[in-house]
C-alpha cells in the first residue's frame, strides 16, 4: 500500500528547521520557502527546499512536487559553472543532492536522514591544501574526504575518514 499524502503547514516546517538549526534564507528565482544552515565553517551550506509556496504559505499539492535537501560549497567566481549560483557577492556550486523526500506520515524522520546524510557528505575541516570544501569520495581503498576543486584544479588535498 502507498503511503498517504500528509499537508504540511508552513508552521509546522519552519518548527521543524528551527529545531534542526535552520533558518529561512531568500534564493534566487525559489516560488518555495528555502531554508540553510551552515557547514564547514562557512565553506558549505545543507540547504532545504520545502515546496511550500513563498506567496500563499501552502505547500503544494499531491504529486507536484516533494522536499529537497542539496549540500552547495562556496567556489571562487573563476571557478563556476553550470552548477554554479550567485548569492548576493558569493557564489555557491551544488555538490550533493539528495532523494526526495516525500510529503507523507514520516516526513520529519524522512527530512531528518537526509540532513544526516548531507552533513556526512562535507568534511567538518576545509581543505588543508586551497581552504575549499572538501566531500566525501570512495576509491579503491575506501571512503577518504577530498577537496571539491580536485577535478577542475587539480587540488591534492584530502582527509581519511
Amino acid at each position: 500500500m502507498a503511503a498517504r499524502y500528509v499537508e504540511i503547514s508552513a508552521e509546522e516546517f519552519e518548527s521543524f528547521a528551527e529545531e534542526n538549526y535552520f533558518e529561512q534564507i531568500e534564493y534566487p528565482r525559489a516560488r518555495e520557502i528555502v531554508y540553510a544552515r551552515e557547514a564547514q565553517a562557512g565553506h558549505a551550506r545543507i540547504l532545504i527546499f520545502s515546496s511550500i509556496h513563498i506567496g500563499n504559505g501552502k505547500g503544494r499539492d499531491v504529486g507536484k512536487d516533494a522536499v529537497r535537501v542539496i549540500v552547495q560549497a562556496k567556489v571562487d567566481s573563476n571557478n563556476v559553472d553550470t552548477q554554479t549560483v550567485n548569492v548576493s557577492s558569493e557564489t555557491w556550486r551544488v555538490i550533493w543532492k539528495s532523494k526526495r523526500v516525500h510529503r507523507v506520515k514520516n516526513w520529519r524522520k524522512n527530512l531528518e536522514s537526509r540532513i544526516v546524510d548531507a552533513i556526512d557528505y562535507v568534511h567538518p575541516d576545509p581543505c588543508p591544501e586551497c581552504n575549499n570544501a572538501m566531500i566525501l569520495r570512495e576509491g579503491k581503498y575506501g571512503r577518504f574526504y577530498s577537496c571539491i576543486m580536485w577535478p577542475k584544479t587539480g587540488c591534492r588535498g584530502r582527509q581519511n575518514t
